[in-house]
């Protein structure tokens, strides 16, 4: 590195981090020729005289980076509170992951957020390790303020998917966790996509990422380098991430075949290497790591709900308590359904990998666990044909896997298979297995009226074995069933209309926002807009068709749901939000069956408007979303009927006889009647509100029900003409306590008893709450802090609850308004960086303080502040004088400015210099042709010899249009001549002539063009011209 290679200012850059490329290739060949052996980045350079060294840090240093970028700033709002998150990074999403934990942000109200980097869906949030109720999920939220603005109750919660925030209604009492997804991330692929992005890697310089599809999750809270989690994920499916010679980021398998390259020291191979030598190594170390999907939040014991650690003792003493045959048919049945599709997909390409030899391994050495048992489990009814065929086909299927080569069990290589026999070995199995169990379970007559059983131990037809007082005969063990349960008990069913598409049609429904379709008995629908809709005629009694079951299944993980179904009846009600029943949204799994139904003996608002008419038709909202698609197995409309399910007429229940189970059950409990009269509507309804620091409380009241069997009531509330939500009370009356202020209120009651009988809702009564009428005190406007074109602005509030936002107002020196900005307001007060701003200009701002009834208090005191200004010319070391604009140039007498000035009027610079003014010609403003060609003289070139005297020669000079003629008649030569470049003339003795006694022969002057210094000499008429001045 030298000037004489014109690159001295090399050392002048900065190198650290630089990207750089290395071409080899031989001396003196084309460019072209050359092979790119390098791309990466660069060490800072180091020199010794000419010779200068970088070091070659390579591709992977980009990825040395940190993905965790932001912190909070502790400044309130999004940013958190600085008591509870200054300085801590944001926590980052990548992928779907499952019970995330959150961050605190803002402990006023209940904000947490758990992905600052941009759009987050939160599908599921958790206390105590219970999932909230989606049926109090509120809409979405814009952003942090309209999060914090909403109105939410205890029991409530809403997000903010934009900044990757939610919210709780109430302070939690336990450990809060969530469910977050970031599903354009969701892959190994995506996800390494976006983080080589992320690190400055364009998409060019990424190779074969995409192949990776494989599910990846990350929730990231501490720091990390990109490196680190790329790689991370890329080994996790069995690979390595690595930068080629030409720093295109590629995914290496772990086995993929290849063949060993020699390293030669000569360089005649690539990679060129200087030398090589085997390093010692130590014996073989095994590490292995089992991944799935991750739960990144895992509770202790403490930390989970007893009621859900209740439920799962109790589920586990029944399942351990219980023959549950029937119950493992069916769990057979759909395992088979979910091993044939996994088969299939496994055997689709004749080839079983490495990652399904595990599942076969897993699936079959289950199953060879199984068989004793189902070999040797004691049964009423004899199955001793559909064990020989088990035992056979299981023979067969393990025949044919350890008859594979390689190996099924060897997980290094892949094996090849017979796609037609591995499935019909496992299905053969599964088939064999299924039949045994549906055998040892029965079909429900058999189990019901033992009629089908033979051989001994064969109970009565028609007994009820083993069963005590009040058991519930649909197949679960109860306990002393009493009449209030035999009433809540699930009832048979009888349809009044069963549509099953077994034959592709329609079958009355039809669509609107969707589109319905029809294939191998199933109903597909799919959503044009976020308001699909789907219609069925009907005309019932709404008695007659009060309960509706759906079967259905999701096409997505991540499916809407709105779940509500209206109706239309013959006395005049249409499709309202006042008359509507919803159900809460299911867990979607992809390609998962469900069966919902909607009760609508109890609507979730309009009272019993449904069994009390004809209803005319039905219509269903399943999803408030477009392109989402749902398959539709069956659907059933009719009624429940009490009864014991299941049980067949003639069943006997201890020492009773139930005679008929379609109709409603009579002398049972000693001669007692069961309960079928719902108590009276509650009249005397009245709302009323009082103002706390929390907001309001909301006080319901109303006159007692008269009745001996009363249980309690139920009291439903919407608030500002949102959704009902029913609240359960045993007095006649019922508060809710932190209610927004100034919002709309709507109130219902019903009563019920102990049998279940509901009354119907009383008359609605519309309420708005309790608002303050005291404004907030005066905030005090406190520091401004001024740059050039911002100003920050600081002040303190009152120690009012309800502070809702602050008014800052900048205006100009003239007071007139020019900006009045909003700022969410909190106890001590708050701050506001005011911009753009003019600098060195004048500025005042005032503010007041709104509070959450809309009252506001008085303007602060007006401050003025000013800018600061551009640099002056004092600030300028000595001897260093800056360009100063001017409007018009400075007077010249006793000046003393900047030597040089920019004339904004003109557009011109000007130097000061010896008195004046004086201005560089702009090529702009020359008039045409003033530079042309002919206007222009060259320098004497040469002297040629006239008569033996030197004569000046000049060339480039000619007469060109012409001599002009003497015409003054004053013995002068001519008043000028003008010539040509490029051409040559010679001046000699004679000249001239003129008319006067003593005229002279000619003047010449001679003078390179623009140079002053011209030589000028005359001779007298007939004299010679010679050269007197070189």
């Amino acid at each position: 590195m030298s000037s004489a290679f014109e690159n001295e200012v090399w050392s002048s850059y900065e190198w650290s981090g630089g990207l750089a490329r290395i071409f080899v290739g031989d001396d003196g060949a084309d460019f072209s020729t050359y092979k790119q052996t390098f791309e990466g980045s660069v060490s800072s350079i180091e020199r010794d005289g000419v010779i200068a060294t970088v070091g070659l840090l390579g591709p992977d240093a980009l990825l040395d980076r940190d993905l965790l970028s932001l912190e909070y700033q502790g400044t309130g709002g999004a940013e958190g509170a600085s008591t509870l998150v200054s300085g801590k990074l944001k926590p980052r999403v990548f992928g779907d992951c499952r019970n995330v934990d959150p961050v605190l942000i803002d402990s006023a109200n209940w904000v947490y957020q758990v992905h600052g980097y941009g759009t987050c869906d939160i599908r599921n949030v958790y206390e105590f390790g219970q999932r909230l109720d989606a049926d109090k999920r509120k809409a979405n939220a814009a952003n942090y303020d309209a999060l914090v603005a909403m109105t939410l109750v205890p029991g409530e919660w809403a997000t903010c998917p934009s900044q990757g925030l939610f919210r709780l209604g109430g302070a939690p009492s336990q450990r809060v966790t969530a469910d977050a997804t970031v599903l354009s991330t969701n892959t190994v692929a995506t996800a390494v996509s976006a983080l080589l992005t992320l690190a400055g890697i364009s998409s060019a310089k990424q190779g074969n990422i995409s192949t990776r599809t494989t599910s990846w999750c990350l929730y990231q809270t501490d720091q990390i380098t990109i490196g680190e989690v790329a790689r991370s994920a890329v080994y996790q499916t069995g690979g390595v991430l690595f930068a080629d010679g030409t720093g295109t980021w590629q995914i290496m398998d772990f086995f993929a075949a290849s063949v060993a390259v020699t390293l030669n020291a000569d360089r005649s191979t690539v990679p060129l290497v200087k030398s090589y030598r085997q390093l010692p190594t130590q014996a073989p170390v095994w590490k292995v790591k089992i991944g799935h999907t991750p739960c990144w939040g895992v509770h202790s014991a403490s930390e989970v709900s007893p009621a859900l650690s209740k439920a799962t003792e109790n589920a586990q003493a029944s399942a351990d308590a219980a023959i549950a045959a029937q119950e493992a048919a069916e769990l057979a049945r759909a395992d088979a359904e979910v091993a044939k599709t996994r088969l299939d997909a496994m055997s689709n390409d004749g080839i079983l990998d490495r990652a399904e030899k595990a599942r076969i391994v897993a699936d079959f050495s289950a199953e060879a666990a199984q068989q004793a048992g189902l070999q040797g489990q004691a049964t009423n009814v004899d199955v001793s044909t559909e064990r020989a065929n088990l035992n056979s086909s299981f023979a067969q299927l393990q025949s044919y896997l350890e008859g594979l080569s390689p190996s099924y069990t060897n997980n290094t290589m892949d094996t090849a298979i017979d796609r037609s026999v591995f499935n019909a070995r496992w299905q053969n199995y599964w088939l064999a297995k299924q039949t045994l169990l549906n055998k040892m379970a029965g079909v429900a007559s058999t189990i019901a009226k033992w009629g089908g059983v033979t051989g001994t131990g064969k109970p009565e037809d028609n007994a009820t074995v083993g069963a005590q007082l009040g058991t519930n005969l649909t197949g679960e063990n109860g306990n002393a069933l009493e009449r209030d349960d035999v009433l809540n008990a699930a009832g048979t069913f009888s349809a009044a209309l069963t549509c099953t598409f077994n034959d592709n049609t329609a079958q009355g429904f039809y669509a609107g926002g969707a589109t319905i379709s029809f294939a191998n008995g199933v109903m597909t629908l799919t959503s044009t807009s976020t308001d699909p809709l789907l219609f069925v005629p009907l005309n019932n009694p709404g008695k007659q068709v009060s309960v509706i079951r759906m079967r259905l299944r999701a096409k997505a993980d991540t499916q809407s749901w709105q779940g509500q179904v209206y109706f239309n009846t013959a006395g005049g009600i249409t499709y309202s939000e006042a008359y509507t029943k919803k159900v809460p949204s299911p867990k979607f799994k992809k390609d998962e069956w469900q069966v919902i139904e909607w009760d609508m003996n109890y609507l979730t608002v309009g009272g019993s408007a449904y069994v009390d008419n004809t209803i005319t038709s039905l219509r269903f909202d399943l999803s408030n979303a477009s392109a989402e698609t749902f398959e539709i197995d069956w659907v059933q409309i009719g009624e429940r009927l009490n009864g014991t399910f299941g049980a067949p007429v003639g069943s006997n229940v201890g020492p009773y006889q139930v005679s008929d189970l379609v109709s409603k059950f009579t002398a049972l409990d000693n001669g007692g009647f069961t309960d079928v009269t719902p108590p009276n509507t509650p009249t005397g309804l009245s709302v009323a509100s009082v103002l706390t620091d929390a907001g309001t409380t909301l006080n319901i009241s109303w006159t007692a029900v008269n009745a001996t069997d009363l249980s309690g009531y139920v009291v439903a509330i919407s608030e500002g003409g949102g959704s009902f939500y029913e609240y359960s009370t045993t007095s006649n009356s019922y508060s809710r306590t932190a209610v927004g202020r100034n919002v709309a209120i709507s109130v219902n009651v019903l009563a019920f008893d102990k049998a279940g009988n509901r009354s119907g809702f009383s008359g609605t009564v519309a309420h708005t709450t309790a608002r303050d009428t005291v404004p907030p005190a005066v905030p005090v406007l406190g520091t401004i802090s001024p740059t050039y074109n911002t100003a920050q602005a600081t002040w303190s509030n009152g120690s009012e609850s309800d502070l809702d936002y602050s008014e800052v107002n900048l205006y100009n020196a003239s007071d007139t308004l020019v900006k009045s900005t909003r700022v969410s307001a909190a106890k001590g007060g708050g701050s506001l960086i005011l911009s753009p701003l003019a600098q060195a200009t004048t500025y005042k701002v005032d503010l007041r303080l709104f509070d959450t009834s809309g009252n506001a208090s008085g303007f602060s005191a007006r401050t003025s502040f000013t800018t600061a200004g551009g640099v002056a010319a004092s600030d300028f070391a000595p001897n260093v004088s800056p360009i100063q604009t001017v409007t018009s140039l400075p007077a010249t007498a006793g000046y003393s400015g900047p030597s040089v000035v920019f004339n904004s009027s003109d557009k011109k610079l000007y130097r000061f210099a010896n008195g004046s003014w004086t201005s560089g010609v702009d090529g702009a403003d020359v008039a045409p042709n003033t530079l042309a060609y002919s206007n222009l003289l060259s320098k004497p070139t040469s002297l040629s010899d006239i008569n033996g005297t030197q004569s000046l020669k000049l060339s480039g000079i000619k007469d060109g249009a012409g001599t002009v003629a003497d015409t003054r008649n004053d013995d002068q030569p001519p008043s000028y001549y003008y010539a040509r470049q490029g051409e040559t003339q010679e001046f000699k003795n004679g000249g001239f002539s003129g008319s006067g006694s003593s005229g002279y022969g000619h003047l010449v002057t001679v003078a390179q063009w623009g140079d002053p210094r011209a030589q000028t000499h005359s001779h007298p008429k007939g004299d010679r011209c010679c050269e007197r001045d070189s």
